[in-house]
C-alpha cells in the first residue's frame, strides 16, 4: 500500500480512546484496530508494522512516499465506473460522490498515522490491485500528486484546449503533473522554475514557455508571452512570495487555483482586483473516487507519468527530507522496502 505521509497537527498522530483511527484520504468511512497489543485488524487490511517519520513539505508539494511490498495500490488496470460508491452515513458530500469535501475527512499522515511502514491498513474500496507491468515504486508515485493536480487543473480548474496556464515550481510533484495535463488537453504550458537545469527539464515534459523566478521578471515575462492578455489559469502553490503578482497575471475572469501556502499563508492582497476584474479563486485539497479513477485511468493508459527524482530505503526518510528541502529535486523522492 502506498499512500502519502503528512504530518498531524502539533506533530502527534490523532486517537480515539484506546484504538487508532485512521481515514483513508479519499472517504469519509472510518475503520479503527485496537492498538498494537493485539486485537482487530482493520478492514481491508492488515496489522500495521509502522515506523513513520516527518514529512515536511518545502516546495510545495514535494512528498516522501513509502512503497509498500503488498500486491496493491491506489489504482487500478480496469475501467471505472463514472461514480465510486464510499460509505457515506448520511453525509451530504460523500453522498454527492464528492468526498474530500466532507466536514470528517481525513488525510493519512496528517489527521492519523501515516505511510512509512511496511504494511499499513486502509478502507477496502480505497485499495486497488497494480497492473501488470507497473512496478512498486512507479505505482507509488502517482497517488496524492496526481489527484491533486488533476483537481487543481481540470476539475476546478476547468483547463480547456487553447488556454493559456501558468504553473508556479514545476519542479515539485504536483507541478510536473500538471504540465503534463496541461500538454494532454491541448492547453499553453507556461512554467517557473529555480534553475535553468529544472527548466530544462520541464522542457522535456512539454512545457511551451519556461522562466527562471531567481534571474528573470517574470510578471513581466507573462505579460509579453501573453500580448498583456494575462494567462486563463494560473497553479499556484507558492502561497505569501507569488500571489499578488499571480493575481495580476490573470487575464479579466481569470482563475487561480490553489492547493498550498509553502512561503506563507497571509499574502498582501488587493481586493479590488479580484472585484474588479472579476477573478476566481478556487481552493484544493485531494479529490473525490471519481477524479481519483479519472487521473489513474490516464496514467495506466501512458498519457501521465510520475516523475520520480530519486529512490532512497526507508531507513534513509531524514535523508529524503534533506533532498527536498534543498529544493533540487526534480518530481517525486520515493521511499521504498
Amino acid at each position: 500500500m502506498a499512500v502519502d505521509d503528512h504530518h498531524g497537527r502539533n506533530g502527534r498522530p490523532h486517537r480515539d480512546g484506546g484504538r487508532r483511527v485512521t481515514r483513508n484520504r479519499r472517504s469519509s468511512q472510518r475503520c479503527r484496530s485496537r492498538d498494537r497489543t493485539g486485537g482487530d485488524i482493520p478492514r481491508g487490511g492488515s496489522r500495521q508494522d509502522e515506523r513513520h517519520g516527518r514529512n515536511d513539505n518545502s516546495d510545495g508539494s514535494q512528498n516522501c512516499k513509502h512503497t509498500s511490498r503488498r500486491r496493491h495500490a491506489l489504482a487500478s488496470a480496469k475501467p471505472q465506473p463514472d461514480r465510486v460508491d464510499v460509505p457515506d452515513d448520511g453525509c451530504e458530500s460523500c453522498g454527492d460522490g464528492n468526498n474530500s469535501m466532507c466536514r470528517d475527512w481525513e488525510i493519512f499522515g496528517e489527521h492519523c498515522d501515516g505511510t512509512y511502514a511496511q504494511f499499513i491498513a486502509a478502507p477496502a474500496h480505497a485499495v486497488m490491485p497494480i497492473p501488470d507491468g507497473i512496478d512498486f515504486v512507479t505505482a507509488a508515485a502517482p497517488g496524492l500528486t496526481f489527484l491533486t493536480a488533476w483537481r487543481l487543473t481540470v476539475t476546478r480548474g476547468r483547463l480547456r484546449a487553447g488556454e493559456d496556464v501558468l504553473i508556479h515550481g514545476v519542479g515539485a510533484g504536483v507541478g510536473t503533473v500538471c504540465l503534463q495535463i496541461a500538454k494532454m488537453v491541448g492547453a499553453r504550458a507556461i512554467v517557473t522554475a529555480s534553475s535553468d537545469e529544472k527548466l530544462e527539464k520541464a522542457k522535456a515534459l512539454g512545457a511551451d514557455v519556461c522562466i527562471n523566478y531567481a534571474k528573470d521578471d517574470w510578471p513581466k515575462k507573462i505579460r509579453e508571452v501573453t500580448a498583456k492578455r494575462g494567462v486563463d489559469l494560473v497553479v499556484d502553490y507558492i502561497g505569501k512570495e507569488t500571489w499578488s503578482k499571480s493575481l495580476m497575471a490573470l487575464r479579466r475572469g481569470g482563475r487561480l487555483t490553489t492547493c498550498g501556502a509553502t512561503t506563507g499563508y497571509d499574502p498582501v492582497e488587493d481586493i479590488r482586483q479580484i472585484f474588479y476584474r472579476q477573478l476566481e479563486i478556487i481552493g484544493c485539497t485531494m479529490g473525490s473516487n471519481k477524479e481519483f479513477h479519472d487521473v489513474m485511468r490516464c496514467f495506466f493508459q501512458g498519457r501521465l507519468k510520475p516523475v520520480i527524482d530519486s529512490v532512497l530505503p526507508l531507513k534513509d526518510a531524514a535523508e529524503a527530507h534533506a533532498r527536498i528541502e534543498s529544493r533540487k529535486v526534480f518530481g517525486k523522492v520515493m521511499l521504498a522496502t
